[in-house]
C-alpha cells in the first residue's frame, strides 16, 4: 500500500486514503499466518478442555477440574506427552542456514502429505508453504486441490479470498468468503473477511450486517470496530464512524488506517484541530510502518525470517496430527515451532490446549505467560490464565487474573461465566456474584445462565430473586433437569 502520496494530502480533499481502501487480504506473510491460524483453530477446538476459556472456542468453563475433551476418533491425549516443560519466550533456535530450513519446511509437509495423503488440511499446508515462499500460482493450485479433497475446507476457501484480495481482485474475494461463510458460520474472522471484500466492492450496508455477524462471535474485535468506521464513512454518517474509529484506537497496536479514517472523519465534521491531530499521528505511525515493511521485504531471504515460516509450518502439522490422535508428534512440531519463533502465538494456543486437556497445568500456565509476554494486552489469555489457576486452586491469583481481563474488556459471556463461578465457589463477594451474574443473562439470556443468577441470588438471601431466575430458566428450557430440580428444592425450602 503505497501512502506517500495521501500522507501529503489533507482529509478534507477527499482522498481515497488507507481507511477508504480496507485491506481484505495482504501480503504473503499474513496469508501464511492466516493459514496457520485458521488450522490451530481446530487443534485448540480438539484439545482445549471444556473448562478453558478460549478465543476459538466458546465453552463452558468452570474452576474445577473435569475430563479432557475427547479427538473426533473419540480418543484423548493422554498425558503427559513429554516429560520436558515448555521452553522459554526468549529461548533461542537451534542455528541453520536460510536452505536448511526452508527444506526442512517443505520436507514437512511432504512427510504430512505422505502419512495423511486424503487430507485436506494436510494438502493446504503445502499450498501455505508456496505461498510463504512468494509462489502464489502453485500456492492456489494446491488450495484448489484441498477442495477437491474436502469441498467443505473452510480454511481453503479463506485462503483463496485472501489471495484474491491481494491481486486486487475484489469481487472473486466476496465470492471466496461468502462461500466460507456458509460452510463455517462460527468459524472467527470469516464474516469480518467477507466485510472487508464488501467495503472494497463499495457495499457499505451489506459490510455492517456481515461486521454484527463477526461481533456476536468476538464481541472484543477492535478490527470489527476499525471496519465499522469505514463503513459508516461510506455512508456520510461520520459521527457513528468516529465513534467506531475511536473504539479501534483501544487496540494494542493502532493501525494506521484506523488514524486516516479518523482523521477524514473529523475533517467531515469540520473538526479541523481534531482531524489535523489524527493526520499528524497517522503519517508518523506510516512511516514507521514503511520503514518496517521496507526492512522486511529486505530481509525476504533472512534466516529469522524463515525460520518464522518453517515455526508456521510446523504448527500447522501439529494440528493435523492432533486431528489424527498422533498428540506426541504434535506436541513436538508445536515445541520447536516455540522456539523458532518467540512471537508466534499459534503453536502455544495449540499448547495451553493440550496441556489444560492432559491435566498439565503448570505447563500451561507457563505458556500462557509466554502469550502474555508476547500480548499483553490480550484479555482472553488472561481469563484463561485464571481459569487455569482457579484449577491449581491459586485462587486469589486467579481472581486478580480474571479481573484484569475485563479491566481490558473482555465482555465474553464465557469470562462471565467463570468469574461468577469462582466467586460462589469461595462463598465471597456474593452480591458481586449476583451483579456479574445478571450481566452475564444480560449478554446471553441462556437456562443454564440464569440457573447461575439463582444461585447467586440464592447465596446472597434473595429468594424471591432466586425463584424468578429460576422460573425464567424453566421458560427457555422446560425439560432442564438441572433447572427443575434446583427449582424442587427451592420450592420445598431446602
Amino acid at each position: 500500500m503505497n501512502t506517500s502520496a495521501d500522507a501529503n494530502r489533507r482529509p478534507e480533499e477527499g482522498a481515497r486514503g488507507p481507511a477508504d481502501r480496507p485491506r481484505p487480504g495482504g501480503g504473503l506473510r499474513r496469508r501464511l499466518l492466516l493459514a496457520g491460524a485458521a488450522v490451530c483453530l481446530a487443534a485448540a477446538g480438539l484439545l482445549a478442555a471444556k473448562y478453558l476459556y478460549a478465543p476459538w472456542a466458546a465453552r463452558e468453563e468452570t474452576p474445577a477440574p473435569q475430563a479432557a475433551a475427547p479427538s473426533p476418533a473419540g480418543q484423548k491425549p493422554s498425558g503427559p506427552v513429554t516429560p520436558a516443560s515448555p521452553p522459554s519466550v526468549a529461548t533461542p533456535a537451534s542455528p541453520a542456514t536460510v536452505q536448511e530450513l526452508r527444506d526442512e519446511a517443505f520436507a514437512v509437509v511432504r512427510q504430512l502429505m505422505a502419512e495423511f495423503p486424503r487430507s485436506a488440511r494436510a494438502v493446504s499446508c503445502m499450498g501455505s508453504v508456496y505461498a510463504a515462499f512468494k509462489d502464489p500460482d502453485e500456492a492456489e493450485t494446491w488450495w484448489r486441490k484441498a477442495l477437491e479433497l474436502d469441498p467443505t475446507q473452510a480454511d481453503a476457501y479463506v485462503l483463496l479470498a485472501e489471495t484474491a484480495a491481494a491481486r486486487g481482485d475484489f469481487e472473486k474475494a466476496e465470492g471466496l468468503w461468502r462461500k466460507a461463510q456458509e460452510i463455517a458460520p462460527r468459524r472467527p474472522g470469516v464474516h469480518m473477511g467477507y466485510a472487508a471484500a464488501l467495503l472494497a466492492a463499495g457495499k457499505p450496508d451489506e459490510a455492517i450486517e456481515a461486521i454484527h455477524k463477526e461481533l456476536a462471535l468476538s464481541p472484543d474485535n477492535r478490527q470489527c470496530s476499525a471496519l465499522l468506521g469505514t463503513a459508516y464513512s461510506r455512508r456520510k454518517e461520520y459521527e457513528k464512524a468516529v465513534e467506531h474509529y475511536q473504539r479501534a484506537m483501544d487496540a494494542e497496536r493502532v493501525d494506521p488506517a484506523v488514524l486516516y479514517g479518523l482523521a477524514t472523519a473529523h475533517a467531515r465534521l469540520a473538526q479541523k484541530d481534531k482531524a489535523d491531530a489524527c493526520m499528524e499521528k497517522f503519517r508518523a505511525l506510516q512511516a514507521e510502518r514503511d520503514e518496517q515493511a521496507a526492512a522486511l521485504k529486505r530481509m525476504a531471504t533472512d534466516r529469522g525470517w524463515v525460520s518464522q515460516i518453517l515455526a508456521q509450518t510446523l504448527t500447522d502439522a501439529g494440528t493435523v496430527y492432533a486431528e489424527n490422535g498422533k498428540w506426541q508428534r504434535a506436541e513436538a512440531g508445536w515445541r520447536r515451532a516455540s522456539l523458532l519463533d518467540p512471537r508466534n502465538t499459534a503453536c502455544r494456543h495449540s499448547l495451553v490446549g493440550l496441556y489444560s486437556a492432559t491435566g498439565r497445568l503448570p505447563e500451561a500456565v507457563t505458556v500462557c505467560e509466554q502469550l502474555r509476554q508476547i500480548a499483553p494486552r490480550d484479555a482472553a489469555n488472561e481469563m484463561n490464565i485464571g481459569v487455569l489457576l482457579a484449577r491449581l486452586k491459586q485462587f486469589d491469583a486467579a481472581e486478580a487474573a480474571m479481573r484484569k481481563a475485563f479491566d481490558l474488556g473482555l465482555k465474553t459471556p464465557a469470562g462471565h461465566r467463570s468469574l461468577v463461578r469462582l466467586l460462589l465457589s469461595r462463598n465471597r463477594n456474593l452480591p458481586e456474584a449476583r451483579t456479574w451474574a445478571e450481566k452475564l443473562v444480560a449478554l446471553e439470556p441462556s437456562a443454564p445462565n440464569y440457573l447461575l443468577l439463582a444461585q447467586a441470588c440464592h447465596r446472597a438471601g434473595d429468594l424471591p430473586a432466586a425463584r424468578a431466575a429460576l422460573e425464567r430458566a424453566l421458560q427457555l428450557e422446560p425439560d432442564n433437569e438441572n433447572v427443575k430440580k434446583a427449582y424442587r428444592v427451592l420450592q420445598e425450602g431446602k
